[in-house]
């Protein structure tokens, strides 16, 4: 009788983040040297849209703007089953990805500048900084979840004062 919505838990998110983190740097590093101007300019747009987005708040927008530029960054790599793979993992993690770009301001544009650069580096060729700079950005957005989640478990606040 109503819906029911699930509890944040920091290890289904740090699995979920370890696993995008390993499986999407693979893939951009097969994706990236076979980026074509279209594939180019599709970033480039979705881009501009997400910072629209971020600067109009519209949450309801990030998940999905996110979800396409990355699928859109390794849509070059050849792999359909690690690619299948990569897009469930973008579905399991969307309301994470929301939550963690509404935490502050600045993770929204830490996110955008991350976002435009690793196009430019996919676009200059630099395929090894592009991969570091997408592990560390996934990475990133889980250490905020899950340092979100700890600080709000139950007795969180008795183990600070402590």
């Amino acid at each position: 009788r109503g819906a029911q919505v699930s509890g944040l838990s920091h290890a289904e998110i740090s699995e979920l983040f370890e696993l995008r983190a390993l499986l999407e740097r693979r893939l951009l590093r097969l994706s990236a040297p076979r980026l074509t101007a279209e594939d180019f300019a599709a970033l480039d747009a979705i881009n501009a849209e997400y910072r629209v987005e971020i600067r109009t708040l519209n949450p309801g927008r990030w998940g999905e703007l996110n979800t396409k530029l990355h699928l859109q960054l390794v849509s070059r790599a050849e792999q359909p089953r690690t690619l299948a793979i990569v897009t469930a993992l973008l579905q399991n993690t969307d309301r994470y990805t929301r939550l963690q770009l509404s935490l502050t301001g600045r993770g929204r544009t830490r996110a955008e500048k991350e976002h435009t650069a690793m196009v430019r580096l996919c676009r200059a060729g630099d395929v090894a900084a592009a991969c570091k700079l997408l592990t560390a950005h996934i990475r990133h957005a889980e250490a905020m979840l899950v340092a979100f989640i700890r600080k709000r478990a139950p007795g969180a606040s008795a183990n600070r004062a402590k």
